[in-house]
């Protein structure tokens, strides 16, 4: 754990306060424009896209966390719980740090 608190230590102020409420704002806003709106392709925009990132399109490398499954309305909200109840859950009784769950989470 010594190596743990050295690095918490060190980037400690490069972590991301409340990620989960970020992440769960994410997926909903991409959800609901790309149900509203499939013509502007929004998840090929934020997917994860090896041959993009190589010609510069260097964003894709942390929106793909924000594309949510494809299903219905109903199976989206029970995802999104899950991910802020079990994101924020395990940052609170797990003692970790801001910093070390920013780096699991991406």
């Amino acid at each position: 754990m010594r190596l743990l608190d050295k690095l918490e230590r060190k980037y400690g102020k490069y972590a991301i306060k409340g990620l989960m409420t970020y992440i769960f704002i994410g997926n909903l806003a991409v959800f609901i424009l790309d149900y509203l709106m499939p013509s502007l392709n929004i998840t090929g925009k934020l997917a994860l896209i090896p041959y993009y990132i190589s010609r510069g399109q260097i964003w894709r490398l942390v929106t793909y966390v924000f594309i949510p499954p494809r299903s219905s309305i109903i199976f989206i909200f029970f995802v999104l719980y899950f991910y802020y109840f079990i994101g924020n859950s395990l940052r609170a009784f797990g003692g970790v740090s801001d910093l070390m769950f920013t780096i699991l989470w991406e």
